[in-house]
């Protein structure tokens, strides 16, 4: 169901991308990897039914961006970060915080890493057990997006909202809203003890995937 892709791997009813990996119904991306219903991306990823998207990480529902990352419903931005404008250093400090924090996550909507393992290509097959959905198919493309945000380790969200909560020129509230709705991620808000505790059990390695180990 995948067609004319170039050096991209475990597309699923995407055609014509070039090194973009693990797209969903997502057509013309350059170097673009886990879109989802989104069209014509450059250097993109982890968008979800936004097209036209330049150098921009995790929009949904976002068409025509650049240098912007997880914005909501909007058109036309540049240099934004949930749904608010910066500067260019401003994005990019920022962009370079939460992808360090992320730790090569992508909210991939086929499972990507798996097909990868398997040594699946290009080609689709339906008789390859491998090639599947992790959600049912009559859910909408954004339930299945936000099910992919779902599988995002604790400790990662908890970063990414100590990011925001850290960067001086956002509207932390705002931020924090338009977060979660584009990734549908429920946020509990951790004390200063809390955060503390967590930091200590990371340094000693005694937490994993967000789980104390014994």
């Amino acid at each position: 169901m995948s067609e004319s892709n170039n050096c991209s791997n475990g597309n699923n009813c995407s055609n014509g991308n070039n090194c973009s990996d693990g797209n969903n119904y997502s057509d013309g991306n350059n170097c673009s990897n886990g879109n989802n219903c989104s069209d014509g991306n450059n250097y993109s990823d982890g968008n979800n039914w936004s097209n036209g998207n330049n150098l921009s990480l995790f929009n949904s529902k976002v068409f025509g961006s650049h240098c912007s990352i997880f914005c909501y419903d909007m058109k036309g931005i540049c240099f934004m970060a949930f749904n608010q404008q910066g500067d260019e250093q401003e994005i990019k400090d920022l962009k370079e915080k939460i992808v360090t924090a992320l730790d090569g996550f992508i909210p991939f909507i086929t499972n990507f890493k798996e097909l990868k393992e398997k040594g699946w290509n290009v080609k689709f097959d339906e008789e390859n057990e491998h090639v599947h959905t992790l959600v049912d198919e009559d859910e909408t493309n954004e339930k299945q997006y936000k099910y992919a945000w779902s599988t995002c380790p604790r400790e990662k969200v908890d970063a990414i909202v100590k990011i925001i909560r850290e960067t001086e020129w956002l509207y932390t509230e705002k931020a924090l809203d338009v977060f979660v709705k584009v990734t549908g991620l429920s946020l509990v808000m951790k004390s200063d003890d809390e955060e503390a505790a967590i930091k200590l059990l990371t340094e000693r390695g005694r937490l994993r995937d967000g789980k104390v180990v014994v």
